[in-house]
């Protein structure tokens, strides 16, 4: 069975403080569930980093995370499998930083189902100075793949590569925020790619495989 995200995604941010949370419902879904998150942060003087990420007060685990040293900022994905979440229904996603005041922190929850229930089958990121940022993910038929994208210009909106499909795109902080994803049918080498305006960057993402339908001469087969 291919993943698919189901529920509703929710997103919040914050200024001049080190947390930020938000409510997500929790559905039962197929089985096989994975709760995918999505974090940024900029300060502008320090550089934040993660001090606890919990959801439902279950710690999150880190996929992937990339700092932009030139511009204190920060963006990465982190995940909860199955056997560590909380009940069923509205559960509290809490980001804490480790800068005590930090100008801007976002957080983005959505949730997946029919997911193999191990760590990200692979993960990109880059940090950079450019009118782009992009890494390649190495996917399996059936994936699902997410993104966190942090772009210091915040007059110019993001574009996304192909397929990938966006759920966020923010102007916070004189900055730009923004997430996409995308069930991926077929695997092989993707290269994510987000666009937008000429600076600093801080770009990431994960690839989550599915679970196979059936095994045919130990290849995966998905319906």
């Amino acid at each position: 069975m291919a993943i698919t995200e189901f529920g509703v995604s929710v997103t919040n941010s914050a200024e001049d403080t080190d947390r930020v949370a938000v409510n997500h419902t929790l559905g039962a879904g197929n089985g096989n569930r994975i709760v995918v998150i999505s974090i940024m942060m900029r300060d502008g003087t320090q550089d934040p980093d993660v001090s606890a990420l919990t959801y439902g007060g279950v710690a999150a685990t880190e996929a992937i995370d990339i700092n932009n040293l030139g511009d204190n900022a920060y963006a990465g994905v982190w995940y909860v499998l199955e056997t560590d979440l909380p009940g069923d229904g509205v559960n509290e996603a809490l980001l804490i930083s480790t800068v005590p005041s930090t100008n801007t922190l976002l957080i983005w929850v959505t949730s997946i189902q029919d997911a193999n229930q191990a760590s990200p089958e692979d993960t990109g990121s880059q940090e950079r100075s450019a009118a782009s940022a992009t890494f390649d993910l190495t996917t399996s038929d059936g994936s699902y793949q997410q993104d966190a994208a942090y772009s210091d210009v915040h007059l110019t909106a993001l574009t996304w590569g192909v397929d990938q499909v966006e759920q966020l795109d923010l102007n916070l902080d004189n900055s730009r925020w923004g997430v996409s994803n995308k069930e991926q049918p077929s695997g092989g080498t993707d290269t994510w790619v987000v666009n937008g305006g000429n600076d600093e960057w801080a770009y990431a993402g994960a690839s989550f495989a599915g679970i196979p339908d059936v095994v045919v001469g130990g290849a995966p087969i998905f319906f």
